[in-house]
């Protein structure tokens, strides 16, 4: 391929790529009057086209959008840009964000009642406005509670790399004894259940003594 199609290639796809975005972005939107459905039609046939041109595959998904999309959105109030692939995801994480929480409810009719006095509190406006009241008041304090948290997750990092080096070096100093090969059984059956940096640390003092 030369300098010429490949310029033309790039141009191609970015043509593309940008009467897809028109494309998408006239299907989210809420407006669901005739106009505004024939223009999204429009952008829709235009980046079809484009592909074609292009010899692109036509997926089933391609088919739906150009087919059946415009269609969708004159028949549903408020559009259906909530109901996008993506939107439909996060749906699937909240409710199961919401199963969890109420599955010990027991009824499913429980749950629903439950979750519907929920949304529905969070909803007024007098709740909201305590909500960012809160936010605003410990926006401060929640970072600096962050920093403390990162903070100390990089010294204990720091920690263990030490405690690992030290280690390297102790086990390249011993001889190959059974009573040096019987401590570092000792140690790797130990260590296998803790977490805690400092119960590791007490754990190698116990075993190897202390390591300089």
């Amino acid at each position: 391929m030369g300098i010429d199609e490949t310029s033309k290639d790039s141009r191609d796809k970015a043509k593309t790529l940008q009467l897809w975005d028109g494309a998408f972005s006239a299907i989210h939107s809420s407006d669901t009057s005739p106009e505004h459905c024939d223009t999204t039609q429009e952008r829709i046939n235009k980046a079809m086209l484009q592909m074609r041109l292009m010899e692109v595959s036509i997926t089933p998904k391609m088919h739906g959008m150009e087919c059946h999309v415009v269609d969708q959105i004159r028949h549903t109030l408020g559009g259906i840009g909530r109901l996008m692939e993506h939107w439909i995801e996060q749906y699937h994480q909240i409710g199961f964000r919401f199963d969890m929480a109420y599955c010990r409810v027991g009824s499913l009719k429980g749950q629903a009642d439950i979750r519907s006095s929920v949304e529905k509190r969070g909803m007024h406006p007098q709740v909201q406005l305590c909500k960012k009241m809160l936010a605003e008041t410990y926006e401060g304090v929640r970072k600096k509670r962050k920093s403390a948290e990162d903070n100390k997750q990089k010294a204990k990092i720091i920690k263990r790399e030490k405690r690992d080096d030290a280690l390297t070096q102790f086990c390249a100093k011993v001889e190959r004894s059974s009573e040096s090969k019987s401590k570092i059984e000792t140690y790797v059956k130990a260590m296998e259940d803790i977490e805690d940096l400092e119960e590791q640390d007490e754990v190698e003092t116990k075993v190897f003594g202390d390591i300089e």
